[in-house]
């Protein structure tokens, strides 16, 4: 029960269709998804030797220039992906580096990720050494996070719930400025009901006494 079942009509042993190769789903789209850590791994794959392993591993037709596309797409994608990396690299670096002066900017790539490896070395190191002389069960600025904590829930107030249960209700801060005195209008209500508005009535001019003048 709740299982698909589908019943044969009618059944033909003998078939005289031929078998067709050109599978309409076998696009850029689909090369794509399938082929592009492929591509990644081996970039200078030849789009013609693409072609045939994708009809040789599938058994399709595909046409040369929807592997040219996907081939395009997907190293355009891995150089996009390598360009931001490469971005986050240089924004990791400054953020490593932002208590020493140094330029490896400038520096060839080789040479600047040996001196980010020093960094890290030397930042991990002093980290240790430092963490060894604490004698807290957390790390400082974890400890003061919780005493600071403490501090703010001097006045919450724990009530029973029934049970094993409580509720921990906190003082309500007061709010800063004069407290509003007027309540919330209606967004049809007129601003103050006692006084009619000005719309819909003719102004006359006190200057040169005619309507509409001003």
């Amino acid at each position: 029960m709740g299982k698909e079942v589908y019943r044969v009509k009618k059944y033909d042993s003998e078939h005289t269709y031929t078998r067709s190769f050109h599978v309409p789903w076998v696009n850029t789209k689909w090369i794509l998804k399938k082929y592009q850590n492929k591509i990644r791994n081996n970039p200078t794959w030849p789009v013609k030797s693409l072609a045939e392993t994708i009809e040789f591993e599938h058994t399709v037709k595909v046409h040369i220039q929807k592997v040219y596309k996907a081939k395009k797409r997907a190293l355009e994608i891995i150089q996009s992906s390598a360009a931001e990396q490469f971005q986050q690299l240089w924004g990791y670096v400054e953020e490593v580096g932002s208590s020493k002066s140094w330029d490896n900017k400038d520096k060839p790539i080789i040479t600047m990720l040996e001196n980010i490896r020093l960094i890290l070395m030397t930042t991990v190191v002093r980290k240790r050494d430092a963490i060894k002389r604490c004698n807290l069960l957390v790390c400082p600025k974890v400890y003061k996070r919780i005493e600071k904590l403490k501090t703010w829930s001097n006045g919450w107030i724990p009530r029973w719930q029934g049970s094993d249960q409580f509720e921990v209700e906190g003082l309500s801060k007061k709010k800063l400025g004069r407290p509003k005195k007027a309540r919330r209008k209606e967004p049809d209500e007129p601003a103050d009901p006692s006084k009619l508005g000005r719309k819909g009535i003719k102004m006359t001019c006190k200057l040169y006494g005619k309507v509409g003048h001003n």
